[in-house]
């Protein structure tokens, strides 16, 4: 419950900061956690495929 009256609290307060930013901050913070998900996606996929065909390319795990 605590969770929800905080949530509420800054959904409320947020106009007050400024429009400007409280539209501008998420959409940037959207944008970043985007680009991190497709690098770490990136990463990830690199990963598995060396663990899969294996260093030396004999496909042991």
């Amino acid at each position: 419950m605590t969770w929800l009256t905080t949530e509420l609290f800054a959904a409320s307060a947020a106009p007050a900061v400024g429009s400007r930013a409280s539209v501008v901050l998420p959409v940037v913070g959207e944008r970043v956690v985007g680009e991190m998900g497709r690098v770490l996606g990136l990463a990830l996929i690199a990963v598995l495929l060396v663990v899969l065909i294996g260093p030396a390319g004999t496909g042991t795990l």
